[in-house]
């Protein structure tokens, strides 16, 4: 054989070119063909681009779109057993990214990827400013009831809710450094046990506030009833003698509700 091309050579003696793409060497007599799924997927890539795909991705993108069932089920299963997960999480690599693709479709696969994840937000999101957790009149507001306010209890009921919307709201507040997040340390442990070190758990009661308040301001742009934490927020002031300006002022920034709508409320229950 004349070719300088390297060759490795299997377990059982067999050789093969050192480079699976180097196919002129696979028409050697010299040379036996080679072993193992690395080869086998030279040749249906070989294959797919021979009936007239650009690649052999292109190839299970045109079977993927089939309307049959034999087509629809391969489908199902390429996404039930994790692999199609695994090929979004291949492209999404950082590395593969920025080394691999150009700019343009970089960008494109990006907005492609934040319009579908949106769709999932909105949806998640659209369920969860249905729940009646959520809405509570402020009439059926009480001492007890704002006594016992708690916000880990609050948070982790609102998470089970929206998991993948907190889940983004958590990443966001965890900054650079993922473990600045203590929220898995928190679930992981019996927080009313008190094994939990302080200083975490303070700065998880920091989060779960800041965190709550976002999504509850954002929750009452969609609906007003959407009142939970501003309710609180504001018979907390009301009960403080917080002058009516500031609540007012607060009630335009959706932090607290209307000066008369607790007035009126507190009344009532007076």
């Amino acid at each position: 054989m004349t070719s300088q091309s390297s060759t490795r050579t299997t377990a059982s003696g067999r050789t093969y070119p050192d480079h699976f793409h180097d196919q002129d060497l696979y028409h050697s007599s010299e040379i036996d063909p080679p072993e193992g799924s690395e080869y086998a997927l030279l040749q249906a890539s070989k294959a797919a681009m021979e009936n007239g795909f650009k690649s052999i991705f292109h190839a299970a993108l045109a079977l993927a779109q089939q309307g049959d069932p034999a087509s629809q089920n391969q489908i199902v299963d390429f996404a039930e057993d994790g692999s199609l997960r695994d090929l979004i999480e291949l492209l999404c690599c950082k590395y593969i990214r920025r080394a691999y693709l150009s700019g343009g479709t970089r960008s494109d696969l990006e907005e492609l990827l934040c319009e579908t994840a949106g769709t999932i937000y909105l949806e998640e999101w659209r369920n969860w400013i249905r729940q009646r957790g959520i809405r509570m009149p402020l009439k059926d507001f009480s001492l007890e009831h704002v006594q016992s306010f708690n916000i880990e209890t609050l948070y982790a009921e609102w998470r089970d809710k929206a998991p993948r919307l907190f889940s983004l709201f958590e990443g966001m507040a965890s900054g650079k450094d993922s473990q600045n997040w203590p929220a898995s340390v928190v679930r992981s442990v019996d927080v009313s046990a008190g094994n939990i070190n302080e200083k975490v758990r303070k700065d998880y009661r920091r989060r779960c506030r800041h965190i709550i308040m976002a999504i509850s301001s954002i929750g009452a742009l969609s609906s007003r009833r959407i009142n939970l934490v501003p309710g609180i927020i504001s018979y907390f002031m009301y009960s403080c003698r917080v002058p009516k300006r500031v609540i007012t002022v607060l009630n335009k920034w959706g932090i607290t509700v209307a000066y008369s709508s607790v007035h009126q409320a507190v009344r009532g229950i007076g």
